[in-house]
């Protein structure tokens, strides 16, 4: 279909694909992050992130969980409340 003035300003469907795509890509870490940071807040298992053995200390229950994008580490010492540190590969 030849461009004329009633379509010349319509965006492509491969633009519209890209911008859906990069939204997703956008939203997803921060959907999984809150998830993850409200699980361990009410003291479950994160579901999207995977805990390092390594980490965890005979301090109480100190450990760090490791997300796609994203490195929890929820410190629990013995004579102190809960809470926890949240560090971003990116920032890192």
């Amino acid at each position: 279909m030849p461009k004329t003035p009633l379509n010349a300003n319509t965006p492509s469907k491969t633009t519209i694909f890209i911008g859906i795509l990069l939204i997703f890509m956008l939203l997803t870490p921060i959907l999984t992050l809150g998830i993850d940071y409200l699980a361990l807040n009410s003291d479950n298992n994160p579901p999207f992130s995977k805990l390092k053995p390594d980490t965890c200390r005979n301090d109480g229950g100190t450990c760090t969980y490791q997300g796609l994008w994203y490195q929890i580490t929820r410190w629990r010492k013995i004579d102190q409340k809960p809470h926890n540190q949240v560090v971003f590969w990116v920032f890192n």
